[in-house]
């Protein structure tokens, strides 16, 4: 998890109303925490879209910030080409890297910027 024990105190009580009230077999905390133990998937699949609703709903004000000013749309715009060389782009996301083998004969379609 890329939460420290802070963060995920903080994270789980602006959560916990939303989803103290569902299945009360699994605990807020390890709907919060699911990966890190051991329930079926299909009780998983019950609960996950409700857990992701909450997290979404209680941070969504602090972090996902829309502005309805064309000039600051433009700026980000702008930003991205000049850094990113990335065009007509206003925001971005954080992901995930998973290293592949490249298909044999692909040249340089499979190489990323850390050189994998």
């Amino acid at each position: 998890m890329r939460l420290n024990k802070s963060q995920f105190s903080e994270l789980l009580e602006l959560v916990r109303p939303a989803i103290a009230n569902m299945r009360k077999a699994v605990t807020p905390e390890e709907r919060l925490a699911i990966l890190y133990f051991r329930v079926s998937q299909n009780l998983i699949s019950t609960f996950i879209p409700e857990v992701c609703s909450a997290i979404y709903q209680a941070l969504k004000e602090q972090h996902l910030k829309i502005s309805g000013n064309p000039e600051e749309w433009k700026s980000v715009a702008k930003d991205f080409f000049c850094i990113w060389n990335y065009p007509s782009c206003t925001g971005a996301l954080d992901g995930k890297r998973v290293l592949i083998q490249k298909p044999g004969n692909s040249g340089s379609d499979y190489f990323d910027y850390k050189g994998h």
